[in-house]
């Protein structure tokens, strides 16, 4: 999953990847990400490529990013490394 934000009028973004994950896979998980709002704004997100079938939800709340995932595949195809 990438992160689009803006810092002093240049855009960026950050790649987030997991590991040390079970061989089974990650079927939900939650995430947060804090960055300071004086100094960058975030733009929203887009999913990598290759990722299984799921549902993503990104909300910022001053400043502090909660990312939530949960597979829709009835775990057949989970989130591996990467």
């Amino acid at each position: 999953m990438h992160k689009g934000a803006m810092f002093m009028d240049k855009e960026f973004s950050v790649s987030i990847n997991l590991s040390n994950l079970s061989s089974s896979g990650l079927a939900s998980g939650q995430y947060y990400i804090s960055y300071d709002k004086s100094k960058m704004s975030y733009l929203g997100y887009s999913v990598g490529q290759n990722k299984p079938g799921a549902d993503y939800s990104v909300s910022d709340n001053n400043g502090n990013l909660v990312i939530l995932y949960i597979d829709n595949t009835a775990g057949e195809d989970t989130l591996k490394n990467g």
